[in-house]
């Protein structure tokens, strides 16, 4: 006689009906056997790993990055000198200190290629470390010879000094005033584009002379137009190629900025001779190199 048990029966009816159920149970039992075993196989190098990650997540959470914007390189070259021998070059154009990460941006003189430059540099696009500031430094003219040649200002308010269209007697006439343009639409106040960024500087320009500036596409040399000019916009002081595109792409892309210029001529019928270029670099660049120092 053949005598079936309750566990024979029990097993029967498990194949006929949960058999794919089995097979899938003993198959992930199978691949998690498998991650364990090299898991313990691996468990140096995994937990090696884990540490470098964590070391690096917490790194980076109390390194601040300075995005250091000019539009060539001779106007910063000692400043690149300076991070190629003092700080840990990790990439292109990106340096590393103990608490700062300097990714520089050379834009190329005038508004249209900084805005460019700043809307498709990897620095500001990527997420992996955000910007604390950006900081564009250059030379630049003065309106007044109350500043003298070589001088360090930063710049807190900009505008498009030339955008809109001029008349016989050379009166500049603004697009917004031309009805082109609502002068208080963001990023602009009253046809001008201010600077409230403040305690994300971290002191950098805290100590410089506060001025407005007037960008241009190209500078001004005719006498009385640089009379109407400043008689127009009594409060400017600077005239720069690159600053209003700046602080324009900044606003729109909702970062913490500065700028800061030496003065290396002033705005007059053009006159080489009067310039003090040499001279406006090595001050900026003395001023950057000391800022650099600190951090």
């Amino acid at each position: 006689m053949l005598i079936i048990s309750v566990l024979d029966v029990l097993t029967i009816f498990l194949v006929q009906n949960y058999s794919a159920f089995i097979l899938r149970l003993f198959s992930s039992y199978f691949r998690l056997y498998l991650l364990y075993s090299l898991l313990f196989a691996f468990r140096p190098v995994i937990f090696s790993t884990f540490v470098l990650s964590s070391y690096f997540l917490f790194y980076a959470a109390f390194m601040r990055h300075l995005l250091l914007v000019s539009a060539t390189r001779f106007e910063i070259a000692a400043t690149l000198s300076f991070l190629d021998q003092t700080y840990k070059q990790v990439e292109q154009d990106v340096f590393l200190s103990n608490s700062l990460r300097v990714s520089v941006v050379i834009t190329g003189v005038g508004g249209i290629k900084t805005s460019v430059a700043l809307l498709q540099s990897p620095f500001v696009l990527s997420s992996n470390s955000p910007i604390d500031l950006a900081l564009q430094v250059g030379i630049a003219g003065a309106y007044r010879k109350t500043r003298l040649l070589g001088e360090l200002v930063e710049v807190v308010q900009e505008q498009f000094g030339d955008i809109g269209a001029m008349d016989d007697d050379f009166n500049f006439h603004t697009i917004g005033e031309l009805g082109f343009e609502d002068i208080h639409a963001f990023p602009f106040e009253a046809g001008c584009i201010l600077n409230h960024t403040t305690e994300q500087k971290h002191g950098i320009g805290e100590a410089l002379p506060k001025v407005a500036g007037n960008s241009v596409n190209m500078v001004n040399g005719q006498q009385v137009m640089i009379q109407k000019l400043v008689q127009k916009f009594p409060r400017i002081e600077v005239e720069t190629m690159e600053g209003a595109a700046f602080f324009y792409a900044c606003k729109q892309l909702g970062l913490p900025f500065c700028q800061i210029r030496a003065i290396s001529n002033y705005v007059e019928p053009r006159n080489r001779a009067n310039w003090k270029v040499i001279e406006a670099v090595e001050a900026l660049n003395t001023f950057l190199v000391a800022e650099l120092s600190k951090r």
